[in-house]
Formats: structure tokens, C-alpha cells, sequence
């Protein structure tokens, strides 16, 4: 992705000289930085690497004064103390607010983001000073509420990440002390419509999908166990946060499919963490204590399990019918939400080995589809997420051969046969491309 950012930016400043020499109409400039999300006023503005060192900066100086602050706490009468706080919060919030009328986007962000500071350093000072603590969470709640407004009026990603991550430390916090952190649903919902209106932000983004995650596995404690505490993974809880990130992928397919250039980016992003989990996932099912667990297991929450799997088999495969990634949707459905449904139906654990031979078969088909579609569409995450698949396989696979070296030996060199030719195939696909374009 960091790539992906570095190609746009030169993109960007290669369309403004092409614009500049008259080889574009400036119509034809706005339509170019439309389909790839491009903001004209920011091609010529300071570099990434400049203006986060303003924000270094501003975030050390906050950190200075509130260490200098604390350090003197004592010696500073209670009034003074309070109209500290308050005047060094609300004027460099206001000093934001006067480059914000200026249309200063940057300064105005950058102020907003140190005021939020002081605002958070206020909360825990002023708690101090009158003994507020009767129930700690709230202080971390406040001070993510009090930064969302800045981060909804400027539409700013980075103020929305701020926001954002201190609602999740509140979350936490709450969820660990037995409470359901409902209001999580408004910094969602906040940061969604950021992601829709501002500037493509690949943090943000993936903070928001974790949250709802998150936010999810909650609620289900609640529903089934009455208890937010959710880290404790069971069974069930297992295939629900599983299904939820078959939901996530259909989004992100969903996204690809829209003519908007953020939109693709998303989906981009979202496609190639979801491939990530789904390798990971694969790699867990390959073992036969987990087929064993799900045997085993007594099920106290089916229905509902059954009814999440029932509307995420529905949303996946409605949402890509009549595409290309329809196929491939029930391949997924049919792996991931029926194959481990079906071990309600046995009851004896030894069975568990033939759905894990069954597992490691979907999982290496897997892998050389990944990297079929690696070598078809010239996208090379694919190609290396299928390599390493293989690789993780055959090593988790030789842990569990160990003793029986021929059938290590043979397995290893069924995996080399598939990686040198996949190799092989890769390089041919190269040279014929390269003889197309000569």
C-alpha cells in the first residue's frame, strides 16, 4: 500500500506537468484525478514526510507542557490550575478555528491535534485536582467525544485515526470492567463517513473494520453469555468472528465493483488483509485439534450460529451473483461457513483426521489458485500469498511427519515440483508479455 501511495503522488505531479503542457485538456485532468481520488489543491503541497514532522513536532510540545505542568501541579494554586487548563485547551482550539476560516487545512488540523492533547491532559488533571475518579473509563470517553468534532468539521483522517484509537482504549477498558461499550457504534459511524467524504486513509480504514469486528464480538458476549468479556475465545465465538470477516471481504468485493477511485482503493486494501486472515485461518484448520474441538464442542449457541451463517452465505453470494467472483464465493461459503457446520453431524473425535486431510486439500488447492491468479492477472501479492501457503503447509506438515522422513521427503518434494513450475509459468507469462508489447 506504501507503493500504491508513492505511484498516486507521482502520478499526480506527472498529470499536472502533462496538464501544464498542454498534452491533457484540464478536463481531462479533473476526470484522471476523479478516477484515482486524487485532491488537485494537494499535489503541491508540502510532502508526507514534511508535514509529519510538523505533527512530531507539535505532539512533543504538548507532551513538554504537560510534563512541565504536571511536574509544578502542586505548587500552582487550584484556581490558577483550572483556568490553565482551560484557557491553554480552548486557545489553541481556537487558534485552529482561526486557520480553519483561512482555509488552512494543514495548520488548522495540526492545532486541532495538539488541542486534543491538552484536552485529554485537562481530563486527567482536573479529575486529580477534585478527585473525579469513580469510574475511570469515562475520563478516556470524554476525551475521545471532545475530539471528534474537529475531526467531523475539518474531515480529517488523521483527527478521525485520534478519535478513533481513544474510543477503542475506552472500549477496552470498559469491556475488561464487565460493561457494553454501546456509544462505539457513533465513532464507527463518524469514521465511516470521514473514510466516505475525505482523502483515501488506509489506517483509518482497516481501525474501523477492527472496531466493528470488536464491537461485534461484544455484543455476541452479551447475547449469549451475558459477559462482555470476549478475549476467551469458544468455539462459537470463533466461527462468528470468522463469518464476520467473510462479511468484510464481500464488502471489499462490493467496493471494487463502484466507479469511485476511493472506493477501489478500499477494496484493494480490504482484499489483500481479508487474503491474509484467509491464509492464516486455512493454516489453523489444517490441524486436527481444531476439527477435534469442533466434534467435540456442545453448541449452546447454535441457532444463532446457524442464523449468522445462514445471513453471511446469503449477503456473499446475492452480493457477487452474476459476476466473475460468484465461483469463487461459494468455493469460499462452502469451505469456510458449511465445512465446519458439517462435524455437527459426527460424533466420534476420530473422525477429525478426515476433515483435516480435507483442510489441507481445500488449503493447498488454495495456494495454487493464488498463485494461478498471480500469474493470470500480473498481481504479484497473489502470487507470493499462494507460495507462502504452500511453504507454511509443507512446514507445519513436516512438525507433524517428524519420524516418518520418506513421506516428509515425498511431501517436500511434491511442493518443490509445484513452486519450480509455477516458477516456470510465471517466467513465460513475462516473456510473452514482453513480446506482445515489442
Amino acid at each position: 500500500m506504501r507503493m500504491l501511495r508513492l505511484f498516486k503522488r507521482d502520478l499526480a505531479h506527472e498529470m499536472l506537468q502533462w496538464r501544464d503542457e498542454s498534452l491533457i485538456s484540464p478536463a481531462q485532468f479533473s476526470q484522471l484525478c476523479a478516477r484515482y481520488d486524487i485532491d488537485p489543491d494537494e499535489i503541491t503541497q508540502s510532502p508526507l514526510g514534511y508535514r509529519l514532522l510538523i505533527f512530531l513536532g507539535y505532539l512533543f510540545i504538548g507532551l513538554s507542557l504537560i510534563t512541565l505542568i504536571g511536574a509544578n501541579w502542586q505548587e500552582i494554586p487550584r484556581g490558577m490550575r483550572l483556568v490553565g487548563l482551560v484557557l491553554l485547551t480552548s486557545g489553541t482550539h481556537a487558534w485552529g478555528i482561526r486557520y480553519f476560516l483561512k482555509d488552512a487545512k494543514f495548520e488548522s488540523r495540526a492545532l486541532f491535534f495538539l488541542g486534543n492533547l491538552f484536552f485529554g491532559a485537562s481530563i486527567v488533571l482536573i479529575a486529580q485536582m477534585y478527585h473525579l475518579g469513580e469510574h475511570m473509563p469515562d475520563g478516556v470517553f470524554w476525551w475521545a467525544m471532545g475530539s471528534l468534532p474537529f475531526a467531523l468539521l475539518t474531515r480529517s483522517s488523521g483527527l478521525m485515526l485520534q478519535s478513533m484509537f481513544l474510543a477503542l482504549i475506552w472500549f477496552f477498558i470498559e469491556v475488561f470492567n464487565g460493561y457494553f461499550p454501546v456509544s462505539l457504534a457513533l465513532f464507527i459511524a463518524a469514521a465511516v463517513y470521514v473514510l466516505t467524504v475525505a482523502k483515501a486513509n488506509i489506517p483509518l480504514c482497516l481501525l474501523v473494520i477492527s472496531a466493528i469486528i470488536f464491537w461485534l464480538q461484544a455484543l455476541l458476549g452479551w447475547w449469549w453469555y451475558d459477559d462482555f468479556y470476549f478475549v476467551e475465545y469458544d468455539v462459537d465465538m470463533a466461527l462468528a468472528t470468522l463469518y464476520f470477516f467473510v462479511l468484510v471481504y464481500t464488502a471489499g468485493q462490493w467496493l471494487g465493483r463502484q466507479a469511485d477511485g476511493k472506493a477501489v482503493q478500499y477494496s484493494v486494501i480490504i482484499k489483500l488483509w481479508m487474503l491474509r486472515f484467509a491464509v492464516i485461518s486455512l493454516l489453523l484448520f489444517t490441524g486436527e485439534g481444531v476439527w477435534e474441538a469442533l466434534i467435540e464442542y456442545d453448541w449452546p449457541n447454535l441457532p444463532s450460529v446457524l442464523l449468522i451463517a445462514v445471513f453471511t452465505m446469503a449477503v456473499a453470494l446475492l452480493s457477487s451473483k452474476g459476476t466473475e467472483k460468484f465461483r469463487p464465493m461459494v468455493a469460499t461459503c462452502a469451505a469456510v461457513v458449511v465445512l465446519p457446520l458439517l462435524t455437527l453431524f459426527v460424533s466420534n473425535a476420530e473422525y477429525a483426521v478426515w476433515f483435516q486431510v480435507l483442510a489441507n486439500i481445500i488449503a493447498v488447492v488454495a495456494g495454487i489458485m493464488l498463485i494461478m491468479r498471480g500469474i493470470s492477472s500480473g498481481v504479484s501479492h497473489y502470487y507470493f500469498s499462494g507460495i507462502i501457503t504452500l511453504l507454511l503447509i509443507a512446514l507445519i506438515r513436516y512438525f507433524d511427519l517428524v519420524g516418518d522422513y520418506v513421506t516428509g521427503a515425498a511431501l517436500f518434494l511434491c511442493f518443490a515440483l509445484i513452486v519450480l513450475g509455477a516458477a516456470r509459468v510465471w517466467k513465460t507469462v513475462l516473456q510473452q508479455q514482453g513480446e506482445a508489447d515489442e
